[in-house]
């Protein structure tokens, strides 16, 4: 009798240890696609920055040229005027 309660304790187990193995997995699936998920949204942020600092650099750049331009035109202007 003991020896079949024992394989009765043995299959419990491997049941339960089945069901245990087939829900940690699908927690696994789930964190992967979020995981995915927070991947592709983080791309097209780093495109977005990517977008406005390429858009900071050009004004950035157009206001450098005008500090040193429009003092140069003035004083031209003024020269000639």
């Amino acid at each position: 009798m003991e020896k079949t309660n024992y394989k009765e304790e043995l299959l419990r187990y491997q049941v339960e240890t089945g069901e245990r193995l087939v829900a940690i997995e699908q927690r696994v699936i789930s964190i992967f696609k979020a995981v995915s998920r927070l991947e592709k949204h983080a791309e097209k942020q780093n495109g977005r920055l990517t977008k406005t600092e390429s858009q900071i650099t050009k004004i950035m750049t157009v206001g450098a040229v005008g500090v040193f331009a429009i003092p140069l035109f003035i004083t031209l202007i003024m020269r000639y005027l």
